[in-house]
């Protein structure tokens, strides 16, 4: 089985605390979440929830629960470097 090129690494900053990030390859991407001093994958849909703006403590039939933009703006786009900060700064 070939290996899968990386094509880029989008990093976030969600809630001002929470470091995360997307690999994207060709066809797909892969959502991560740092937290007890690794990657793991983001497994609970924290990241893509935030960038299409689901919101899953709305009801279901809630027109608030999609394109909700006050979930939207949890996440920030960060540069490699400000992620490395933030994890820096909280395993100390």
């Amino acid at each position: 089985m070939a290996k899968k090129e990386v094509k880029e690494v989008i990093y976030y900053l969600i809630n001002d605390c929470i470091v995360g990030k997307s690999v994207i390859y060709d066809r797909f991407s892969k959502e991560y979440i740092y937290e007890d001093g690794k990657w793991h994958v983001d497994k609970d849909w924290v990241i893509m929830d935030r960038i299409v703006g689901f919101n899953p403590n709305e009801p279901p039939d809630s027109p608030y629960a999609f394109g909700n933009d006050g979930i939207m703006s949890e996440l920030k786009i960060i540069s490699k470097e400000q992620a490395m900060d933030v994890i820096h700064k909280s395993e100390r």
